[in-house]
């Protein structure tokens, strides 16, 4: 009885939340759930919480890179008000949202705004190209000299006559 208790409490925290939330974010490697109900506890914690915290290391500026989704199509104010905050916008996200660079203080702020309804970090998976995750799920490794590039990964291969001259005695 409390388990059918305690089942029917959560589903009527969550539910308001997902209903809440956009559709999902579209990146290169498929599409990012911002309604599902991990996304929007880590969206509602990071509201609350007092100071933000990420899980990479921030840039010499104390920048990290971040999603954040808005509850409709996006209004020339909402951009505004990012700027305002302090966020150096780096790109848009279909379906609403914006890719951004931003201190934990300015994006607390922006998580704040009255239509934002997803801000999380844009962790380093988010940013494996499909060729890449594909590659990795057949049990791939990546070598460490492997560049990202708008048209895909690509192995980079130093020419012989580079590698000549870079073994050359002086």
């Amino acid at each position: 009885m409390k388990k059918l208790f305690a089942l029917h409490l959560s589903a009527a925290w969550i539910l308001p939340l997902t209903l809440l939330a956009g559709p999902p974010l579209r990146l290169d490697w498929g599409n990012l759930d911002t309604s599902a109900s991990e996304q929007q506890r880590a969206t509602q914690d990071l509201k609350k919480s007092a100071r933000v915290t990420t899980v990479q290391r921030l840039s010499p500026r104390g920048t990290a890179p971040w999603l954040v989704q808005f509850n409709d199509v996006i209004r020339e104010e909402w951009k505004e008000d990012l700027v305002k905050a302090g966020a150096e916008i780096r790109g848009y996200m279909p379906e609403n949202g914006f890719l951004l660079l931003a201190t934990p203080e300015q994006i607390k702020l922006i998580g704040e705004m009255q239509d934002v309804v997803y801000v999380g970090e844009f962790l380093p998976d988010y940013k494996k190209a499909k060729q890449v995750r594909r590659h990795l799920a057949k049990g791939g490794r990546i070598p460490g000299n492997i560049m990202y590039g708008c048209t895909g990964p690509r192995i980079w291969k130093p020419s012989r006559r580079r590698l000549h001259r870079s073994r050359a005695q002086p």
